[in-house]
């Protein structure tokens, strides 16, 4: 029964690198490692909060609730 199951040396799956978009020999792209940004970058601008009495009126309003 020795060798009929699946045993170390040998990969569960085949991957095709030409379905990613190379081809057998072609050089790959080098490799790139930098750490992440500190915080994602801040395209849009965050909207400013409306003040005034019916604002404040209306936020008593839901803290009562």
């Amino acid at each position: 029964m020795a060798g009929s199951s699946r045993g170390r040396g040998h990969s569960a799956f085949t991957f095709n690198i030409e379905v990613i978009g190379f081809a057998k020999g072609a050089v790959l792209p080098d490799v790139t490692c930098q750490p992440p940004p500190p915080f994602p970058s801040t395209d849009n601008k965050t909207v400013p909060l409306k003040t005034g009495e019916d604002e404040d009126y209306m936020l008593a309003l839901k803290q009562d609730l």
